[in-house]
């Protein structure tokens, strides 16, 4: 079927369009089955996913028939094959969405790209795993006890947020949740792509289809899109609303690292590694895709009917980036946030001087606090170079106070 449509899909009226594709979305009606169906799994990785990706093919080659026609049922379909709790088949579904997004986003109208941040808006709140903070094994006799001593971020250890965690425990909430969590990683990672052109590298990136990309999608087109990303297509407001949904996924990923006794709880309910479960992927990139964002705001005239909203949310992240990278509890902890913190100084190098005071009047003094905990040459380099820039502004500024004005060629 879908070869029929790419071969001939240039002669198809509208509303055969409309048929074709009724027909196709019932490929995706199986995913209303039972949850218990021996079937269903299968389904979800063979038929299901080789259907996503024709899906992005066929809307790609017909974007001008079919933009207006099918995009919001594709964003359903997608949508529904995000929440079937099913790890490999939501990683699929946000990288075709991804890849939708990147090959045709440029041509999108206003109306398809309120259509696309409110998807991603619906299913950033739609996976939150809120459970994760809550959550409590059946009690026994003996109860659970909390173990609260002692951080432990070991950076060999896998996170739960979008890599596997050793064994899950058996609990279909608790399973689900986890799920969740490779979710909100892999979304955070797809605005960033899309957004910022942040390619993400080829070890980040788990298909079932693992060649389904370089063979179904122009690759020119593709690489491309993603060098350079679509900042500057979309509306600032709408960059706005990306980020209050990068901000809720941040906010609960710090809350359950910072919770060490619930941490440890799910470690030994079942989460076994060499170290506690956590969310600092999710946490660090999130922030880390936010900051760019607001910075990049910040310096665009497109701006300024939110500027006041830009410079709240410039202040809001600058200080969590900061002070994740010098409350940092362990070293891993630290090492996760330095790209960060790293981020925050390359976007300030790359602003003009008179708006580095939009950063804060107190910046300067944290970036002296940061001089006396700073790790690794990377980051020492750039605090040096944004450090001597200040001063460099400061001086300028100072010199051309002293300057006197002349009156009738006398000086003052």
């Amino acid at each position: 079927m879908f070869e029929i449509m790419k071969n001939h899909g240039n002669e198809f009226r509208s509303e055969w369009w409309r048929d074709l594709f009724n027909i196709v979305f019932r490929i995706f009606d199986h995913a209303k089955l039972d949850e218990h169906r021996a079937d269903k799994k299968e389904w979800m990785m063979t038929t299901c996913n080789h259907a996503m990706y024709a899906i992005v093919d066929v809307f790609t080659q017909f974007f001008p028939q079919l933009s207006e026609l099918v995009l919001p049922s594709i964003y359903e379909q997608f949508a529904v094959c995000i929440q079937q709790k099913n790890e490999q088949l939501a990683r699929s579904t946000v990288n075709c969405l991804e890849t939708l997004i990147l090959l045709n986003g440029e041509r999108f109208t206003d109306d398809m790209w309120q259509r696309t941040v409110q998807l991603f808006r619906r299913l950033f709140a739609a996976t939150l795993p809120k459970s994760l903070l809550t959550w409590e094994p059946e009690r026994t006799g003996s109860g659970a006890q909390n173990d609260s001593t002692n951080e432990e971020f070991d950076g060999k250890a896998p996170s739960i947020d979008g890599r596997p965690n050793g064994s899950i425990h058996p609990d279909a909430a608790f399973s689900e949740q986890i799920v969740f969590c490779v979710v909100q990683s892999e979304l955070v990672d797809a605005v960033t792509s899309i957004v910022l052109g942040a390619k993400k590298s080829t070890d980040e990136i788990v298909l079932s289809v693992p060649s389904a990309k370089s063979e179904q999608f122009n690759g020119s087109d593709y690489t491309s899109a993603v060098s350079k990303g679509l900042f500057s297509t979309m509306e600032p407001a709408l960059l706005l609303s990306l980020c209050d949904a990068l901000g809720e996924s941040q906010r609960l990923a710090k809350q359950f690292n910072d919770n060490n006794g619930q941490r440890t709880l799910l470690w030994k309910a079942g989460l076994r590694g060499s170290s506690k479960p956590n969310l600092i992927r999710q946490e660090t990139h999130a922030l880390r895709a936010m900051l760019s964002i607001l910075l990049r705001l910040l310096n665009d005239p497109r701006s300024e009917p939110v500027q006041d909203n830009v410079a709240r949310g410039v202040l809001n992240v600058v200080s969590a980036v900061l002070r994740g990278y010098g409350e940092a509890g362990s070293d891993a902890r630290r090492t996760a946030y330095a790209p960060v913190v790293c981020e925050l100084l390359q976007e300030c190098l790359r602003l003009p001087p008179h708006l580095l005071p939009a950063l804060g009047a107190e910046f300067p003094l944290h970036l002296c606090e940061l001089v006396e905990i700073a790790e690794g040459q990377p980051l020492r380099s750039l605090l040096a170079t944004l450090l001597r820039q200040f001063l460099v502004t400061k001086k300028c500024v100072t010199e051309n106070a002293k300057v006197k004005p002349e009156v009738n060629g006398v000086s003052d």
